[in-house]
């Protein structure tokens, strides 16, 4: 029994113990927090959550969302992240499917 409880314990620290919000190694923080911003500055560039483009400083678009900035590669896919941004992002700011993935469908369109 003790086993099971320090097992579950060290999930828990982990992050890992029914936390739907866990992600997989490969997914890829693209939102910045007003604290992360506040603390770095304006990022020198930044990963285009709709297209998986990285984007120089100065070039993009950028908007809000649950308390997170994301910067864009086009106004067209910044209207896109608004129209339904749940699809792209989780709330804490990571890309939702992998990089690899998100850059593919974004060729395909």
């Amino acid at each position: 029994m003790r086993y099971v409880v320090t097992g579950l314990a060290l999930a828990a620290l982990a992050g890992c113990a029914g936390d739907s919000t866990s992600r997989d190694v490969d997914q890829t923080k693209v939102g910045y927090s007003v604290d992360e911003l506040r603390q770095s500055g304006a990022p020198q560039g930044a990963i285009d959550p709709v297209s998986g483009e990285w984007v120089p400083a100065g070039t993009f678009a950028k908007t809000s969302y649950e308390g997170m900035t994301y910067y864009f590669a086009s106004e067209q896919n910044r209207e896109a992240f608004e129209r339904r941004p749940h699809e792209f992002v989780t709330a804490d700011g990571y890309l939702r499917k992998p990089l690899d993935e998100v850059r593919r469908e974004a060729e395909v369109k």
